[in-house]
């Protein structure tokens, strides 16, 4: 049936979760809520980690164990494949400015969120049907470095870092330096004659979390 939500099942009605319970953005104790009370706590939740599109998230728990999540798997190889094949074609030519090279990045572009192309976060409801979702044990403290695909070419691109390191360096230097790093390979290479890309940088954006 019909409702301000758009259709929803026979019987259903559309309403808002304060509705039926309560928030509570603070801290709360077993002890203080009556015994016949219905809660649902944060240990209640799993803990997995939902990726959709080519962002990153690098993790570190305090046993060490360290792994990396989300994006499409061996896509910046994937690109630098494409990127050299292309600059051999290109002889010379920039590639953002070689016809043929931007005719597929333009095609490739229009496969976004269709059946026969690759998935990104979007208005589409189908997105996610195709989120990517892992379960992740983590020994606490952890820490958690979310990255744009840009951010993250520190590790799948450049090798400077392994997910472990790439914390770890963003823990002892920051965010910030960790720019510069990468910044700098970007510039020394700008010609992408050592690692092959379609553009010489791309938006570097990263949030660190710790989980305690």
């Amino acid at each position: 049936e019909d409702s301000p939500l758009g259709h929803i099942p026979k019987g259903w009605t559309a309403g808002k979760l304060g509705d039926i319970g309560t928030n509570s953005r603070r801290g709360v104790q077993p002890g203080d809520i009556a015994p016949n009370t219905p809660y649902i706590a944060l240990e209640h939740m799993p803990r997995r980690c939902i990726a959709l599109g080519d962002c990153r998230a690098f993790w570190l728990d305090a046993a060490g164990v360290s792994s990396a999540h989300g994006g499409p798997p061996g896509a910046a190889d994937d690109e630098a494949r494409s990127a050299a094949d292309a600059a051999a074609q290109a002889g010379g030519t920039n590639l953002l400015r070689h016809a043929p090279t931007l005719d597929l990045l333009r095609r490739r572009r229009d496969a976004h969120n269709l059946p026969d192309g690759y998935w990104v976060f979007g208005v589409q409801p189908e997105c996610i049907e195709h989120a990517r979702i892992w379960t992740i044990p983590l020994q606490r403290p952890a820490h958690i470095l979310l990255a744009t695909d840009g951010f993250a070419a520190l590790v799948d691109r450049y090798r400077l870092y392994d997910p472990a390191a790439l914390v770890r360096a963003a823990l002892e230097k920051g965010l910030h330096e960790l720019v510069r790093d990468l910044r700098a390979i970007e510039t020394a290479d700008s010609s992408a004659a050592r690692h092959p890309r379609w553009k010489r940088s791309d938006d570097a954006t990263a949030m660190l979390i710790r989980l305690t």
